[in-house]
């Protein structure tokens, strides 16, 4: 779409919010427009629907008789609170017509084959793979359309949009089609049999498959997916993994399917039914990183392929940050991967050489992984940080200044606000360390022994008291939310769970607390001053580039999980002499070294 159509749309959308019928009167806009000595309102339209203002709104504004304009135009008019209940996000045209033309570049029957999208929105890629069908076969295109374009989609209002858009496309070739012709049904895609629902199978299965969280579904409907789907039969899972699920046992044996999807599942912990499903029938993955497809909405995505062949290798790219991704795809390369180096424990997606360093920096002579805790979890952290003003600790609630005790202040830092070691802030600790364990302190004693900070406190009950949606605190009302963090002391190594390059800060205060991330803490094995220079090398960066997943703006995931496996090799008293002596430059590449990387 150009962007003289963009800025038309962006004005004649705010014009039309509040209109009805607005598939009828782009139907008649375009009959009038393409057919203007044959137009006959009355025989192709009810005239009675027809509000002429709408029209005149078109034609003031020239309103291109484009099928992504108005696929687009369609999409902003559905409701916003209806596209987050049914996880529908608009795909641009550039994505739909990627995903068509990859899956059918060797099909050699392109006038035989039968495509589908079960969640076919307002009919993009079904427009796509007429486009592309038509160029190749030169068919008509109310021909395709009756014989091979098949769309499923549980929103009435979407249906009844594709086939309009796919009766102006014909318009726009000299043919006409009746409804009966067009293979658009408005039913549940997750509960109909697709095969009997037009009596074939399917070659090609292409879409965007919703992407909703069981959070947002009503009891029965998270019963249904989790009785009748086995990746979504337990835990945490998104809707689209029984798009998959389901499209896999439509398709033909032959049959490709492709989609565009979150590429979260390729990390997290939840997905893993997912991943076990279709390791069989993944043959090709897209992973567009940090690219954000459907901006504004954060969206991270992956295009996968698959089918029914069993093949053994995998055809793998990734997308670099890039502000053209059309481009990008266009220009796009792909490694041959063996699937069974690729679908470990966790998926990695390396080249041998990538894979052989990775397997030299997880086999190293000390491995930390028991070292590393997650901060203190207060579930409020407002109401426990408090104000320092050199003399005293004190809180001001309602223009009242409430003196917090100091025997219940701690150092804390708060993980993606603190820049340096100086940057700590204070938080009450209500607890007491006994044989180095957090004890709650009692609410007798608190009023007794510490009255204002209970005074305080109890200014803020009602807070407290709404934590984890109301659910009885079983230690206390002001005790903090979890107990994760509270009996891990001494000198550690602080780090986010997001950063562009290892970041990790070293806190020599043992008393110390930390949120919202995680520390390696001092041991027995290794200094945590070397520790510090290692994790902040190259090796690290290394690392996680390669096992970890990314996000907007270049920054990856640092969470345990990515890097418990991480080892450090054994180090005499003169290699440590030279790291904490060295730069970084100096100590990356005595490193590599170290390691025996090839990099």
């Amino acid at each position: 779409m150009t962007q003289a159509h963009k800025e038309t749309l962006n004005t004649i959308y705010p014009l039309l919010i509040d209109k009805s019928n607005i598939e009828e009167h782009i139907m008649h806009y375009a009959l009038d427009t393409i057919r203007p000595q044959q137009f006959d309102k009355h025989q192709k339209i009810n005239s009675s629907n027809i509000d002429e203002s709408i029209i005149n709104i078109f034609k003031k504004h020239n309103l291109p008789l484009c099928l992504e304009t108005f696929n687009v135009l369609f999409e902003k008019l559905l409701e916003q609170s209806y596209k987050n209940e049914n996880g529908i996000v608009f795909t641009p045209k550039y994505i739909a017509d990627f995903i068509c033309k990859d899956i059918l570049k060797n099909e050699v029957n392109l006038d035989s084959i039968k495509i589908i999208d079960p969640a076919c929105g307002c009919g993009i890629f079904l427009i796509s793979a007429i486009e592309l069908i038509k160029e190749k076969t030169h068919r008509s295109i109310k021909d395709i359309v009756k014989n091979q374009i098949f769309g499923l989609d549980i929103s009435s209002i979407n249906t009844e949009r594709v086939k309009i858009l796919l009766k102006i496309m014909c318009l726009m070739y000299g043919e006409t089609i009746k409804d009966d012709d067009i293979n658009i049904q408005c039913v549940d895609s997750l509960k109909e049999n697709w095969n009997m629902l037009f009596n074939i199978s399917f070659d090609y299965i292409v879409g965007n498959p919703p992407y909703v969280n069981p959070h947002t579904l009503n009891k029965k409907q998270v019963d249904f997916l989790k009785n009748n789907f086995q990746t979504t039969s337990k835990g945490v899972f998104n809707i689209f993994y029984a798009f998959i699920e389901q499209s896999i046992k439509f398709l033909d044996k032959n049959g490709k399917i492709s989609f565009i999807v979150p590429n979260n599942f390729l990390t997290i912990s939840a997905a893993k039914p997912l991943r076990d499903f279709i390791e069989p029938y993944l043959t090709k993955l897209i992973d567009l990183q940090d690219n954000m497809v459907f901006k504004p909405i954060r969206t991270y995505n992956a295009i996968i392929t698959l089918d029914k062949t069993n093949t053994k290798s995998l055809e793998y790219a990734n997308l670099s940050k890039t502000n053209n991704i059309k481009q990008a795809l266009q220009n796009i390369h792909f490694q041959a991967l063996d699937k069974q180096n690729v679908f470990l424990e966790k998926w990695r997606f390396l080249d041998t050489k990538t894979e052989s360093n990775i397997a030299k920096i997880e086999s190293q002579f000390f491995n930390f992984a028991t070292f590393i805790n997650a901060g203190i979890a207060t579930l409020r952290d407002e109401v426990y940080r408090v104000e320092y003003d050199g003399k005293q600790y004190y809180k001001d609630v309602n223009g009242k200044r409430y003196t917090i005790d100091t025997e219940l202040i701690k150092p804390i830092y708060k993980i993606p606000e603190f820049k340096n070691t100086g940057q700590c802030g204070y938080f009450i600790f209500p607890y007491a360390i006994i044989k180095d364990n957090a004890v709650i302190i009692d609410e007798v004693r608190m009023q007794k022994d510490f009255t204002q900070t209970y005074n305080y406190l109890l200014t803020r009950k009602d807070e407290l008291d709404s934590r984890d949606k109301g659910k009885i605190n079983a230690v206390s009302w002001y005790a903090y939310g979890r107990t994760q963090g509270l009996n891990r002391y001494g000198k550690k190594l602080l780090f986010g769970t997001f950063s562009s390059k290892p970041n990790f800060t070293l806190i020599q205060d043992k008393k110390a607390l930390f949120c919202n991330g995680y520390a390696v803490f001092e041991n027995p094995i290794m200094e945590i001053e070397i520790l510090e220079k290692v994790f902040n090398s190259c090796i690290m960066d290394y690392y996680i580039k390669n096992t970890s997943y990314q996000i907007e703006g270049g920054y990856f995931c640092y969470q345990k999980k990515y890097i418990e496996k991480f080892s450090v090799p054994f180090l005499d008293s003169g290699e440590k002499e030279f790291l904490l002596k060295s730069n970084n430059k100096q100590i990356d590449s005595f490193l590599i070294d170290k390691y025996g990387l090839d990099l």
